[in-house]
């Protein structure tokens, strides 16, 4: 379950990072910021057979999930735009 609440500064829209993003960039980034967990936490990779410490702020999640599982009735967000949003967000 989701609970509590981000901050997020409105000076953001002067930002170098969200302004080279696009609509559909900045509305997965938003995303992600919604997702990250906001206390630490576990989490338990079930290919490696290994608990998996996820810290305050941080995500575990993959392309195919945001695509498949967050935007399924956004048509227009496909597997190559989130992994260029992740690649254009990792660079800044």
């Amino acid at each position: 379950m989701m609970e509590g609440w981000i901050k997020l500064h409105r000076s953001i829209i002067e930002s170098d990072t969200y302004n080279c993003l696009s609509l559909h960039q900045k509305i997965i980034m938003i995303e992600l910021l919604l997702r990250a967990n906001h206390t630490d936490n576990y989490w338990f990779d079930k290919r490696r057979g290994e608990k998996v410490e996820v810290r305050r702020g941080q995500l575990i999640t993959s392309v195919q999930t945001i695509e498949n599982d967050w935007f399924s009735r956004d048509k227009e967000v496909t597997t190559k735009k989130v992994r260029t949003t992740l690649d254009k967000l990792k660079k800044t």
